[in-house]
């Protein structure tokens, strides 16, 4: 099996570990709605993968989980509609909004036009180094921790500091993603503190 089919795995057994959550974590209280986009966009993170999953990165960048302005529209990790289109070459196909999402937050797709910040910088910045997504790829690659979108009553999360600060898309879930060969285990008590699936305090 190659490197892209370990991904396509990969990504499917992180999803269906995510839809086993979804419930739970609404239910608990700790979020108001759980969506995944690796179910409604996996035709935009299929071909994420068939594209540049393939090309030798021998280093991970593992993002915390989406926002609903980026990976929750494109179904690729911070991925900004434009740069995802112009950057990425992801070609938009037809999306729906799944039943539980927010409200305020709709699934429109690839014709977003309000843009994600980070994935605006960080796919910005990997131009800027490698000149096209071929160099980035044959260097890195980059995975969410946890993609399910995560929003409260009022979309955002409240945002706490310390102790008591809401982490409920971290500990739950736990599976290899495969990079070149190599299986990172994404299980966040094995992580450092400061890493994208344990946060420091401030």
């Amino acid at each position: 099996m190659n490197t892209v089919d370990q991904l396509k795995q990969a990504a499917r057994r992180l999803s269906a570990a995510c839809d086993e959550a979804i419930a739970g974590l609404e239910a608990s209280g700790a979020v108001a709605h759980a969506t995944n986009p690796l179910d409604y966009a996996w035709a935009h993170h299929e071909q994420f993968l068939d594209l540049w999953g393939g090309l030798g990165a021998t280093t991970l960048l593992l993002g915390m989980n989406p926002g609903p302005w980026g990976m929750a529209q494109t179904g690729v990790p911070f991925g900004a509609t434009q740069v995802a289109r112009d950057f990425l070459r992801i070609e938009g196909r037809p999306l729906s909004t799944p039943a539980n999402a927010h409200p305020k937050r709709p699934i429109v797709g690839m014709d977003l036009e309000r843009q994600e910040v980070s994935g605006t910088r960080l796919w910005n910045l990997m131009e800027e180094m490698y000149g096209s997504p071929e160099a980035a790829f044959a260097d890195l690659f980059v995975v969410n921790h946890c993609p399910l979108l995560l929003l409260g009553d009022e979309a955002e999360l409240e945002k706490r500091s310390g102790a008591d600060a809401p982490r409920p898309h971290v500990g739950f879930l736990r599976h290899p993603i495969s990079t070149g060969g190599h299986e990172v285990e994404a299980s966040h008590p094995r992580l450092p503190r400061g890493s994208p699936a344990h946060p420091p305090s401030r």
